[in-house]
């Protein structure tokens, strides 16, 4: 009994014992140093807060750099061309200058401003106001606390902190409003390629499908317009431009209103000038290689070197007119063809397809029945031939062989294909542009045909 006394006053001591410890708790409380910030405000205050219609211009100093952004219906900021600077985001550092919410108050500091950098702060926003009166931030060290920094008014009454975002906004560099696009290109809206060298036209290709050729049997959607005359493209060498072809967005700009563009390789530039189904035209003058295997670039009547990614360059720079002619001699479509006579020397063969219905048709040799199979191999060897290379050498030598096809509407198409040299035959191509071709290629149909 006396024992279970003992352990109950025992009990009772330890629970006034908790019960004295926990009194002493809430009745605590630290003593809190002259000079600490409060807990984040339960409601926004602002230390700026005007409307920006009321805004004359903001001066904005982040240390390195200062620079002033003037209000109106179209910003503008000082020193700048307008040609690169983007009005909304000087819109929006106007706006976000007028209306500046602090974080936390200070709790004194005010005589020992050079504790928080407020002394002599090299970082500031200056809004003056239309009336002349003046509000300027002053923008301090960083408080070492939750990314803030410590900001007082010039001669305002207390010191408070602003988020590390607000002071990171207020205090960019002007070249962050420079707008970064150099332009717009989308392949799949492109009637219209031109390239020049240095200055020098070296081709000019056009959409039309309007145009009739002389070799209406082909199908034309692209034509070189220079330096030959509506002679039809290689759709495969444009498809090779088409795939590189892309918006352009700067790393940097390098200069504007360069007096020296011949440091930048633009003096003698590449250039390709673009234009759209709606005939909007884009020219982008292509310079030398920069920094990171960027180049400098020029776009329209801008007065702005650029340093860009470009990836259509180097397609521009190798470009010869000759790679982009079409350099199947005799494409045609089958389905137009009747007849294909191929004389060589006193020997003659003629390949024949007999419509029989609309998906069903018969093919002759020489008169004879062939299978389809031997037919279109033959016939794939014939439009196979291909221009090894363009010249404006005339045929002067015997004809090696003689192609006519004959189609379905009753017109025809002949080609010569004379010696040239030891291995190389001269043809008038179809689009009246004299070319060579391998004499082995054509040696191969004949071959199958006999």
């Amino acid at each position: 009994m006396k024992r279970n006394i003992k352990i109950l006053i025992a009990v009772l001591a330890l629970l006034a014992l908790f019960a004295g410890g926990y009194f002493f708790l809430l009745k605590w409380e630290p003593e809190a140093p002259e000079e600490t910030p409060s807990a984040p405000m339960q409601s926004t205050e602002y230390i700026i807060d005007e409307k920006t219609e009321d805004i004359d211009y903001v001066k904005f100093d982040n240390g390195k750099e200062s620079y002033i952004i003037r209000n109106g219906e179209t910003p503008s900021i000082e020193g700048y061309s307008s040609h690169v600077i983007d009005s909304s985001a000087l819109s929006s550092a106007i706006y976000d200058a007028s209306s500046i919410a602090l974080s936390h108050k200070i709790n004194g500091g005010l005589e020992r401003l050079s504790d928080y950098g407020l002394d002599n702060a090299e970082k500031s926003v200056a809004l003056v106001l239309k009336d002349s009166s003046v509000r300027k931030l002053l923008i301090g060290n960083s408080a070492n606390f939750e990314g803030e920094y410590y900001a007082m008014l010039e001669g305002g009454s207390y010191i408070g902190t602003i988020s590390e975002y607000i002071a990171d906004s207020l205090t960019q560099s002007p070249d962050n409003y420079r707008r970064l696009d150099i332009c717009s290109i989308d392949s799949t809206t492109v009637k219209g390629i031109e390239i020049l060298k240095g200055g020098k036209k070296e081709i000019k290709v056009i959409y039309d499908e309007d145009f009739k050729p002389a070799n209406e049997y082909q199908a034309v959607s692209y034509l070189i317009t220079y330096p030959y005359k509506n002679v039809t493209a290689s759709l495969d060498k444009l498809d090779s431009l088409f795939k590189v072809l892309a918006p352009l967005t700067a790393s940097s700009i390098v200069e504007e209103n360069a007096k020296d563009l011949a440091k930048y390789g633009l003096d003698k530039p590449y250039t390709l000038i673009l234009t759209d189904d709606s005939k909007k035209t884009t020219t982008v003058k292509m310079g030398s290689y920069g920094e990171d295997g960027k180049v400098y670039i020029m776009c329209n009547n801008l007065p702005v070197v650029y340093l860009a990614d470009c990836p259509f360059y180097e397609n521009v720079k190798e470009t010869n007119a000759d790679d982009y002619v079409e350099r199947f001699i005799n494409l045609f479509n089958i389905e137009n063809v009747k007849t294909i006579d191929v004389k060589q020397g006193d020997k003659k063969h003629t390949l024949e397809i007999e419509k029989k219905s609309e998906d069903k048709s018969a093919y002759k040799l020489n008169g004879k029945l062939i299978n389809e199979d031997r037919f279109k191999n033959i016939y794939q060897g014939i439009i196979g031939v291909t221009a090894t290379e363009f010249t404006t050498d005339t045929p002067d030598k015997k004809i090696y062989c003689k192609l006519t096809f004959n189609f379905t509407d009753g017109s025809s198409k002949t080609f010569d294909y004379h010696e040239y040299d030891d291995r190389r035959l001269i043809v008038k191509a179809d689009n009246n542009m004299t070319c060579l071709t391998l004499t082995k290629n054509i040696e191969a149909f004949i071959s199958k045909l006999e």
